[in-house]
Parts: C-alpha cells; sequence; structure tokens
C-alpha cells in the first residue's frame, strides 16, 4: 500500500486502515506478529509518533494485542456469551465451534459459606457441594467456575466426573432438576495472582467476574456461581427489550 499524501485522510488512519484490511482478508492470523513502529515508520517514511497512532487504534478496539519486549500481535477473537437464554458453558461453546474441556481445581462437600446464607436461603449448619473447576475453549483458559449447591437437593453428586460431564445435564438428567431463571451481578475486577495463574494472563490483567443465583420451580434458590471469565478473551452481551407504554 501506498500513502495518498493528499489525501484528507489522515497518514496514520491510512496505515490503520491498510493494517485492518490484511487482518480481515486473513493475511494475518491471530497470532501473527505485525511490523515494529520503527519498522513502518521505515515502510511508509513516517514519524515515529505516527507510525505509534497506526498501531494504537487497532490495539485499543482490540484487533491487536502488544506483548511488553516481544511486539505487537493479532489479537484472537473474544468469545461472545449472548444473554437472551439460560445455558450452560460447555453448550454454549459447543455451539460456537469450540472444543471444550474443564479441569477440577476443587470438589466438597462443606457447610455453607456465610456469603450463601441470603442468596441461597441457608444458614450455618447447612451443606453444599462445592465444585470448582478451570473451563477450556479449544485448549486455551477462559473461565473459572465456581459452583455452591445444597447437599439435600442432590445427594451424592460428587460422585459424577465433572471433567467429562456437565453439571447442568446431571442435574436435569439424574436428579431431574431445571434450572427455569438465574439473576447475575457482573462486575470489572483485576486478575489476582491465583486467578492469572489459572487463566495464563499477567497479575492485574482485567477479569469479567460473575455472580449468578439459579432458581427451580417455586423460585427455590438451587445453585449460587462465581465465575471469573478472561477480559481479553470473553464479551459478555445482554439483549434488552422496551416494555410496552414504557417512555
Amino acid at each position: 500500500m501506498k500513502i495518498d499524501r493528499k489525501s484528507h485522510v489522515p497518514v496514520y488512519w491510512q496505515i490503520k486502515e491498510s493494517i485492518l484490511k490484511e487482518i480481515t482478508s486473513g493475511k494475518l492470523k491471530p497470532g501473527d506478529k505485525i511490523l515494529s513502529e520503527p519498522q513502518l515508520k521505515e515502510k511508509y517514511g513516517v514519524s515515529r509518533l505516527t507510525a505509534r497512532s497506526a498501531v494504537t487504534e487497532p490495539v485499543n478496539e482490540g484487533y491487536l494485542v502488544r506483548k511488553q519486549g516481544y511486539g505487537t500481535y493479532i489479537q484472537k477473537p473474544r468469545i461472545e456469551n449472548s444473554q437472551e437464554r439460560f445455558r450452560g458453558f460447555k453448550s454454549d461453546m459447543e455451539d460456537k465451534g469450540f472444543s471444550v474441556r474443564s479441569e477440577i481445581l476443587e470438589t466438597e462437600n462443606i457447610f455453607a459459606p456465610d456469603f450463601l446464607y441470603t442468596s441461597m436461603d441457608l444458614g450455618k449448619d447447612d451443606k453444599v457441594f462445592k465444585i470448582k473447576r478451570l473451563r477450556f475453549a479449544n485448549n486455551e483458559p477462559i473461565v473459572i467456575h465456581e459452583s455452591y449447591i445444597p447437599s439435600v437437593l442432590c445427594p451424592d453428586i460428587l460422585q459424577f466426573n465433572f471433567e467429562e460431564e456437565s453439571l447442568y445435564s446431571i442435574l436435569s438428567s439424574k436428579y431431574k432438576k431445571i434450572i427455569l431463571n438465574a439473576t447475575e451481578h457482573l462486575e470489572a475486577i483485576s486478575a489476582t495472582n491465583e486467578t492469572a495463574s489459572y487463566l495464563e494472563i499477567k497479575r492485574g490483567a482485567p477479569i469479567l467476574y460473575i455472580q449468578r443465583t439459579s432458581f427451580i420451580e417455586d423460585n427455590k434458590p438451587f445453585e449460587y456461581s462465581r465465575s471469573w471469565y478472561r477480559g481479553d478473551r470473553y464479551i459478555f452481551d445482554v439483549h434488552l427489550k422496551r416494555q410496552h407504554n414504557q417512555e
């Protein structure tokens, strides 16, 4: 590509569009390294500031990612979760064409932690099953998922292999428990050392933290879950509908 210096389009924008065209055409693929800023400066005969601006915008828009000490690379497309209906991670990812696997981090039968008392209508003497897993899509760690289920509702659930089987499939097929609705709380947080280690990201990297309380018939709380999603690999969409007669 040649720079049109007579164009009303800024030079940095022309370079940026050239980079994006190579991405959308498939010439540059996820994980490929692009030219460094000094190389762009030399190739197009522009200033270092112009070259930097041409790269910074695609970085901010999520097309590129800078890796300190290594260079700038084509970002992997983020996984999009559209909240139109209740779905588990496994079925959602498989429908998008990803291979899915899980690694068990913890499974235990414990007394309910105090943060469950209100949301799950439990007391200190009630026991819950805790199931904590690291979930992968195409062998890349995407989310740490931690579930709490009242022990009385699903006796012996820990006998199942949650690395191979879906929790929600087990709940419906073995225990005849169907989750009808759920409430969620979303928050942007920074990765702790532990979270960063599991998700293979840097400490302080952005995390999408989701707390969910799920309900079965009679609006009975059934599951409380906490999830830590990689902010660089996951997009959470919510679809809203306007109510009639509402301004």
